[in-house]
């Protein structure tokens, strides 16, 4: 499957300088994790931050959360991670707006799977996944994530596993190519830069080194990780279970040496894995493209109070124009206008999923990895028991959720749904031939070609004229109110955004001037340009989400 998406995912803010320079997301409500270095603000502010990250598995909702909720200390747009171990392939967002793109591990073995968390792609296999980036002008980024078999496998997988990726390198046509990932290889510091590494190894070299330079050399890539001189903490990014061996064979490779502004380990970023997280700022010298690709969040619909819309009414000056479509324009915007001035906001819900216990360990386990002279079995300790930590801690926030909702007689039903760490997106569809297409493109077309196909009848109706009658009744208020109580309530508006919750608190003064309106369209018989128009909602067959049913359209207020 293959998901476009903007370098910041649509989930933080973007600034750019005087020469279009990409600067990275800014959230407030993030904090970073700051080193004796960073005191001073860097001057690579303005970069794309891909890190790359051996978790060793975030199969189960507990792990996914505790990476989500460290990551927040974290500058990043595009973590990569290595060995998710997850069952299936999945896209799922967080309440914190960000995208995991989980990939399924190899069949019949808990190994392998890859994906990206993204900070608000193309899964190949339990290996490889790409994610595209694309920028203007027609230029796009990719972000290849591999992991590479380890030590234990045979000669066999290892070099596949390297062709294979060979092959998709030499087949992507990005103009900016970034490699990154576990490679199980380790490339030892040379006193001489070569064309592909720089001086700055770490660690002894294995077998697997020879096979990820011939990758570099067939390529064109250039290792990262050697043309940066770091402190050893910073360089070596897997330690082993007895913690006296530590490597360096998680790698940067791209083609553009000089976009690399700098390559490191961070050391505070810790969860259970026995690999470091590896940090890369990247210079694009072109303005990235914002597009918003994911849905968007939970819009919060407000109240209306009867009185301070009625008061609006009045004051506000009602105007008509002869065009219908253009009166039907001023209709809206005053509507608008009242529904602004009269807007309760509705209470958001900021309760954190995982309480203030959870993250005061989470941080206690931060400490004790950071300590060179904590032992594995501490180590161990304090994961197993942030494991069990943040599973009561969820659970305690849904049964909170659920008893609220109860004594509140509210729907038991939304009520569960809200309590979910992630949604599922769109992410491949098939056309009419049983081709899964993953391009968004592609997906918009294959939307529009089979509702028109489903809506549009082949089948010839002869007109039958009109037959003259007498002038038609005219519409009441009561009618429109009767109308308006029937409407469901909480349901989505339309294009003209006037939701059913609006018109059942609408003041007499709205229901006179939605009665007169139409009037007026009935004496011309003739319907505004708008009323033709609706959203339409994407509806799919149960279990099979790249396959399409009818459609639900959202109109305007005409549905009266």
């Amino acid at each position: 499957m293959r998901v476009r998406s903007d370098a910041d995912g649509s989930t933080s803010s973007k600034c750019t300088g005087a020469n279009g320079d990409l600067k990275g997301p800014l959230d407030k409500n993030r904090r970073r994790i700051w080193s004796a270095q960073d005191e001073i603000p860097s001057k690579h502010g303005d970069c794309l931050r891909i890190r790359t990250y051996n978790c060793r598995t975030i199969a189960s909702k507990e792990d996914q959360t505790i990476l989500n909720e460290t990551s927040k200390r974290l500058r990043f747009d595009v973590i990569a991670l290595q060995e998710t171990k997850t069952k299936e392939t999945a896209i799922k967002k967080t309440s914190d707006v960000h995208l995991f793109v989980l990939g399924a591990k190899v069949d019949g073995k808990n190994v392998g799977g890859v994906g990206f968390l993204v900070d608000s792609t193309e899964v190949l296999g339990p290996r490889l996944a790409i994610l595209p980036l694309h920028i203007d002008r027609g230029t796009t980024v990719s972000i290849t994530n591999c992991y590479a078999p380890t030590s234990t496998a045979t000669d066999v997988e290892k070099d596949a596993a390297y062709k294979e990726l060979e092959e998709v390198l030499k087949n992507e046509r990005s103009y900016d190519k970034y490699v990154v990932g576990d490679f199980n290889a380790v490339i030892h510091e040379e006193r001489v830069a070569t064309a592909s590494t720089g001086p700055h190894g770490f660690g002894r070299t294995n077998e697997n080194r020879e096979r990820l330079m011939d990758l570099s050399g067939a390529c064109n890539l250039f290792n990262g990780n050697s043309f940066f001189m770091k402190n050893e903490g910073r360089r070596w990014a897997w330690e082993s279970p007895n913690a006296e061996t530590q490597n360096k064979i998680d790698h940067f490779l791209t083609n553009r040496k000089w976009s690399l502004l700098d390559v490191s380990v961070v050391e505070a970023f810790r969860t259970e894995s026995d690999h470091g997280l590896v940090r890369a700022k990247i210079r694009l010298r072109a303005k990235l493209r914002r597009r918003d690709h994911f849905r968007p969040p939970p819009i919060r619909l407000p109240r209306y109070e009867t009185s301070a819309m009625e008061v609006a009414a009045v004051q506000y000056t009602w105007q008509e124009a002869q065009d219908l479509t253009h009166d039907y324009e001023l209709l809206v915007k005053r509507l608008l206008h009242c529904a602004t001035a009269s807007a309760i906001s509705a209470r958001v819900n900021s309760r954190n999923r995982i309480d203030g216990i959870a993250r005061t360990l989470l941080r206690q386990r931060a400490a004790v990895y950071r300590n060179s002279a904590s032992s594995p079995l501490e180590r161990a300790t304090i994961s197993k028991a942030c494991r069990i930590v943040v599973i009561e801690s969820i659970q305690r926030y849904k049964d909170t959720q659920l008893k609220e909702a109860a004594e509140a007689r509210a729907s038991l039903k939304r009520c569960r749904k809200d309590p979910n760490d992630s949604r599922s997106i769109i992410a491949v569809m098939r056309d009419a031939m049983g081709r899964s297409q993953t391009s968004r493109t592609k997906i918009e077309e294959i939307a529009a070609s089979y509702y028109t196909d489903l809506i549009r009848s082949t089948i010839p109706v002869s007109r039958i004229p009109t037959p003259t009658q007498d002038v038609a009744p005219r519409i009441e208020e009561w009618e429109v109110e009767r109308a308006i109580r029937q409407m469901k309530p909480r349901k989505a508006p339309g294009p003209d955004r006037i939701s059913a919750d609006f018109l059942k608190s609408a003041s007499h003064t709205i229901i006179k001037q939605l009665t007169k309106r139409f009037n007026k369209y009935l004496d011309a018989q003739r319907i505004p340009d708008q009323w033709k128009k609706s959203n339409t909602v994407l509806l799919f067959k149960k279990r099979e989400r790249d396959q399409m049913n009818r459609p639900l359209r959202e109109r305007s207020i005409h549905r009266l």
